[in-house]
């Protein structure tokens, strides 16, 4: 079985992992399969939106014109018991039974752990064939989503300022993966008499992120026949609206904001997929192609202070969110 991939900036990596026991649920039919796979990635890739949607600002207060800045941002979006597993009742499936014996269990998210290993039977017209569960973030010792990525803004007329994050592509003999995103942000202070003359911007802010990512199964499980096209798709993203104040000071400055998070995800298993004559044997399930997708929906507010010391050309800056999950956000940035 697979381990993470680029697990410091990859937030693909949890369908990487369990990648084998996904589509083995298939000998299962696609509709087991597809339920236990919206169930299983869905708080994963509600952690992706949220993760996405911070490190988008420091400061109430734009740039001024022309003026830029170059930042190198870093999330973590810290993962909930909840979140790190769900019940899985064996009556809302066809084929499955618990090789324990149990009607239903709490079993782990692509967030969590299954410690001791859980396992499923999947009944056949001739016969059964036992399936461990996937394991999760947490097998690891991982209770949190990571993130990573550049980016670049840059003063605009009229008090606004334009914002571009991106993560360049990157490629692995199966993975490829790539983030990028859009922001804009515009200050109210200015336009206001007795506020343009306080230490303190206003602004409001709206940003898009979207993560794509791809990983090629092909020849990577000994139950299927090996066709060229088999892999597993990602396409998630993630909308951030935002209403951002803070102080305008020399060295040290605090700001914080209240807004609004939505976003969604698709995970898809396409290509060709047959099982082997052992397995057509057990159940006769012939040949499927793009068998399903599963998605996820998000759309939650969000709470944000940080802090931002200025020395020079160079800034850091530090800020916690309050949110679905909740995160810790580090930048660094240069610029003038």
């Amino acid at each position: 079985m697979k381990t993470y991939v680029l697990l410091f900036v990859l937030l693909f990596g949890t369908q990487v992992k369990a990648q084998d026991e996904i589509v083995e649920f298939l000998s299962s039919g696609i509709e087991d399969a597809q339920t236990f796979t919206q169930a299983y990635f869905s708080p994963a890739t509600d952690a992706v939106i949220n993760n996405m949607s911070n490190n988008w600002y420091t400061s109430g207060e734009v740039k001024s014109l022309f003026k830029f800045e170059v930042t190198i941002a870093g999330n973590m979006s810290f993962t909930s018991d909840e979140s790190r597993g769900f019940t899985l009742n064996a009556n809302d499936y066809n084929n499955i039974s618990f090789a324990s014996g149990e009607q239903s269990q709490r079993v782990a998210s692509a967030l969590g752990v299954n410690d001791p290993d859980v396992s499923v039977i999947v009944n056949g017209t001739n016969g059964a064939l036992n399936i461990r569960l996937p394991q999760g973030l947490a097998s690891e010792s991982i209770n949190f989503m990571p993130g990573a990525y550049l980016q670049f803004g840059m003063g605009l007329p009229y008090h606004f300022e334009a914002k571009v994050r991106f993560l360049p592509e990157i490629k692995t003999q199966d993975v490829k993966v790539n983030l990028y995103g859009f922001g804009l942000q515009h200050e109210f202070t200015e336009w206001v008499p007795f506020l343009k003359h306080l230490p303190i911007g206003i602004s409001g802010f709206v940003g898009y992120t979207k993560l794509k990512g791809t990983y090629d199964m092909t020849g990577t499980s000994s139950l299927f026949v090996n066709y060229e096209d088999q892999l597993i798709d990602a396409d998630i993203n993630s909308w951030h609206y935002a209403a951002i104040v803070s102080t305008k000071l020399p060295v040290l400055n605090f700001y914080g904001s209240l807004g609004y998070v939505s976003g969604k995800g698709t995970t898809a298993l396409k290509g060709t997929y047959e099982f082997t004559d052992g397995i057509q044997d057990i159940q006769d399930l012939g040949q499927f192609t793009n068998p399903f997708s599963v998605a996820s929906d998000v759309s939650s507010f969000k709470a944000l202070v940080g802090a931002r010391v200025k020395l020079g050309f160079v800034r850091i800056n530090a800020a916690y969110s309050v949110q679905d999950f909740n995160t810790l956000s580090v930048g660094l940035s240069f610029g003038n």
